[in-house]
């Protein structure tokens, strides 16, 4: 489960990310027949622990679904490019990052710079939104 550091922290979202997200959940939680699916707890506390804040505030180096991201495991120092994903976008690709995984969902709202802990508090990790190389809405207003 994600560990939300800043319980009330401002979480820039698109209103087309919003609604996805939650559609990602209300469709997890139908498919999980009455068990919640992997990950979908950490969009759940994600969604309820943030401040919404619209996308005509986003500034162009925070995380939103479709970014591609640098992203440093803080215990490995290792880096690596991928690109945030709703879970059926992920298919086979090795540069997805679903938002249904912890790490995924945690980086969501975080901006370039920021470090975050994801895991859980029994398995915390740390990591760092090192560079937003593409943000969708950014390139939206092209």
């Amino acid at each position: 489960m994600a560990t939300i550091e800043n319980p009330r922290r401002v979480l820039y979202l698109t209103s087309m990310d919003l609604r996805r997200l939650r559609d990602v959940i209300a469709t997890a939680s139908v498919l999980g027949n009455g068990s919640t699916p992997k990950g979908v707890g950490d969009l759940k506390a994600l969604l309820e622990n943030a401040t919404i804040a619209p996308e005509v505030y986003l500034p162009a180096n925070v995380v939103t679904l479709g970014s591609k991201i640098r992203i440093k495991d803080e215990e490995s120092g290792q880096s690596r490019e991928v690109i945030v994903s709703l879970p059926g976008d992920c298919l086979e690709s090795k540069v997805s990052l679903s938002i249904l995984d912890p790490i995924g969902s945690a980086a969501l709202g975080h901006a370039a710079g920021e470090t975050f802990t994801y895991g859980g508090a029994a398995n915390a990790k740390r990591a760092t939104v090192e560079e937003v190389i593409y943000q969708p809405i950014d390139c939206a207003w092209c």
